[in-house]
């Protein structure tokens, strides 16, 4: 078996074997197929796509490539495809637990011009989420919930496809995306496992049609396993928060479980009760009210600072998330009209934010983004503030102006705007 056959298989859109994707998996792991073979190979796939069963056996051959995680308990996880803004995890992972759930949340970086969840645990200071399979245990017994990075012994074989991918241009795909998701999911142990699959401007899956293609597939290849998995489809054509960027995005989070209402509110909470509700078969709307009432007594934030302590974090800025908002350089973009707001681009901002990072000194790159301060469907007035800059640098007009094209602008009130479109069983 050759890997330059199995390249020119799929080049032409043939199905692989199951014989041939393990060949393929096994001889990248161990060096003997290189990245530039593999990068052939991907971008294939990328063009041709997988057939439901090639898929399947993609994911469990990465899946096998390392260890899979068995717990002596019950466990639920929630994982998100990816988008701009997104930091629910910071909310739903501490809530479910102050419900009474074991949450193990195994988590990654960045990928491409999305934020990962890692990258946003950094902010508190000491947090080390590269962790034993002890240390993990250990945490999760202590308070129910955990998060941590992928470690080097899961899903060896995602871990080195995934870093591929974000250098390949080939993040995008469907089969692809869901078999790294899956990968890490069914290794990592869970039970009940909720997806939260985004399309939009802001998301790797830009239509809609699109989310559910990959939200049907990853729901197959869960259940094909044993698991108790879901997904919920959900827009991501505007930025999910109004923090964009790793200290912005823990700052709008730690305010939700301070009791703010907003767009990542409503989705997390809705996360929280709908995972509970699989988990325990309650009725939906009784664990909404569990939720709302986790949030408002404290004790979801209170489970995030339990956390972040035991994984060797300073949990201050849960007390003082202002502090999250210090920078060298802090510049309010104003309206230059009366208007309404008609979109906010959440592609544009997510890339308006890695420009912020990518010209900030190291030490403070956690600390460049925005914060928006209107919403789609608002009207404005002349020199009202849309957004507030946070950087190391100072900020020029040309920053303002690729800022102010991150908005659409509209004469009269038009809001459809529909957060959560639907469940995939």
């Amino acid at each position: 078996m050759y890997i330059y056959d199995i390249i020119e298989k799929k080049r032409y859109g043939n199905e692989l074997t199951k014989e041939e994707i393990e060949f393929t998996i096994a001889g990248f792991v161990k060096g003997d197929i290189t990245e530039a073979q593999m990068s052939a190979l991907l971008m294939a796939i990328t063009i041709n796509g997988m057939t439901d069963k090639e898929a399947l056996c993609l994911t469990k051959t990465m899946q096998n490539s390392g260890k899979s995680y068995k717990f002596p308990f019950k466990s639920v996880d929630k994982h998100s495809t990816g988008g701009v803004g997104d930091s629910t995890t910071l909310i739903v992972v501490p809530t479910l637990a102050a419900m009474g759930l074991r949450v193990s949340k195994m988590s990654g970086k960045a990928l491409g011009f999305t934020g990962g969840t890692i990258d946003k645990m950094k902010c508190f200071d000491g947090y080390n989420p590269e962790m034993s399979e002890e240390k993990f245990l250990d945490i999760i017994r202590k308070c129910g919930c955990v998060i941590m990075s992928q470690s080097s012994d899961i899903a060896v074989a995602d871990k080195l496809i995934y870093a591929l991918r974000d250098k390949t241009a080939t993040v995008d795909s469907i089969p692809l995306i869901a078999s790294s998701i899956m990968s890490k999911k069914l290794a990592s142990g869970a039970d009940t496992i909720l997806l939260d699959v985004k399309y939009g401007t802001g998301a790797f899956m830009k239509t809609i049609d699109d989310a559910k293609k990959l939200a049907k597939l990853m729901v197959k290849i869960g259940k094909a396993d044993g698991r108790n998995v879901n997904a919920v489809i959900t827009n991501m054509n505007v930025p999910l928060s109004d923090g964009v960027g790793c200290n912005q995005e823990v700052y709008s989070a730690i305010k939700v479980l301070h009791g703010e209402n907003s767009r990542l509110a409503e989705l997390s909470k809705y996360l929280c009760a709908k995972l509970y509700s699989e988990a325990k078969g309650k009725p939906f709307n009784e664990c909404k009210k569990m939720v709302s009432d986790a949030i408002a007594s404290g004790k979801a934030a209170e489970k995030l600072r339990e956390m972040v302590m035991l994984g060797g974090g300073n949990a201050d800025i849960i007390d003082h998330p202002e502090k999250l908002l210090i920078s060298d350089y802090v510049v309010k973009v104003t309206s230059k009209k009366n208007t309404y707001v008609n979109n906010i681009n959440a592609y544009k901002v997510a890339k308006f934010v890695n420009h912020l990072k990518d010209s900030a000194v190291e030490k403070q790159k956690y600390r460049a983004g925005i914060m928006l301060n209107v919403h789609v469907g608002d009207e404005i007035h002349e020199n009202d503030t849309l957004a507030t800059i946070y950087s190391s640098r100072k900020v020029t007009n040309e920053m303002i102006e690729e800022l102010l094209a991150c908005f659409e602008f509209s004469d009269k009130y038009s809001s459809n705007y529909k957060l959560i479109e639907e469940s995939v069983k």
